[in-house]
């Protein structure tokens, strides 16, 4: 079994689906740590630059044992 990087994979009619996500077991995506890495960088410098950040009203956490983040901000 081989596994090839297609970069023209969007440009493909065979695809019709345009979900993208990690994917999990060998299913996952080889460019998953480089993408979360993009997004702390990017938050860590809109904070930087953004004085007194705080939410606007209360916050709803998610319950689950996958996921843990903000559910909702009111």
């Amino acid at each position: 079994m081989s596994i090839r990087f297609d970069i023209t994979r969007a440009q493909r009619e065979d695809v019709k689906n345009n979900h993208r996500a990690f994917g999990i077991g060998e299913h996952f995506c080889m460019g998953s740590h480089l993408a979360r890495l993009e997004l702390k960088v990017i938050f860590e410098e809109i904070l930087k630059r953004i004085r007194n950040p705080r939410f606007s009203g209360d916050v709803n956490w998610l319950r689950s044992s996958f996921i843990h983040g903000i559910k909702k901000c009111r």
